[in-house]
């Protein structure tokens, strides 16, 4: 038993250095960052989604500060969809002919949601290469271009046509290319 002992201590007194690891990171952000990146789109989310609401400016940034905040803070599902399904609500409710201010919230609810889904994924105190999100940017910029596009296209058949009925056809036609393209993702 001594035997083993002491090849066992002798074997802990030679001095063998660890193997090396080179650790190269670039460029990040902090998860902190991503949440104020979420609470500016957010609320930016929810001004453009409470303008036709007639209330004076200060409730209006108040309720939509207040809103941001909140999915900034939680920045999980249901947060976000729910804030983008009352934005939705809230100009529909108003919406009398084609808003460009739809395309707006189209781009907004878009990157809120995408934001969100950041921020869930990386928390206060990590980091997130930039480079690991350059795909989603990219995704984010070819939806958003077919999406803004045939919805300009939208637009300018209905400042022809004031049927309500090619009105709520546009409307369904932007969001199934919405859905359509989100879902290829």
């Amino acid at each position: 038993m001594n035997v083993l002992t002491e090849r066992l201590h002798r074997r802990g007194r030679t001095t063998h250095r660890p193997a090396t690891v080179d650790v190269d990171t670039h460029r990040s952000t902090g998860g902190l960052a991503v949440r104020l990146v979420l609470l500016v789109v957010a609320t930016a989310y929810a001004v453009v989604a409470l303008a036709p609401v007639d209330t004076d400016a200060a409730t209006r940034w108040a309720v939509a500060a207040a809103a941001g905040a909140l999915v900034a803070w939680l920045c999980t599902p249901p947060a976000p969809h729910v804030l983008v399904v009352l934005g939705g609500l809230a100009l529909a409710g108003q919406a009398t002919a084609f808003s460009p201010a739809v395309l707006v919230l189209v781009l907004l609810a878009h990157l809120l949601l995408r934001v969100a889904w950041w921020a869930a994924h990386v928390p206060l105190g990590s980091r997130v290469e930039v480079r690991a999100l350059l795909p989603d940017v990219r995704r984010f910029a070819v939806i958003q271009t077919a999406v803004q596009l045939a919805g300009v296209a939208l637009l300018l058949v209905a400042g022809t046509a004031t049927s309500p009925v090619v009105l709520a056809a546009g409307g369904a036609a932007l969001l199934a290319l919405t859905v359509v393209l989100l879902r290829g993702r």
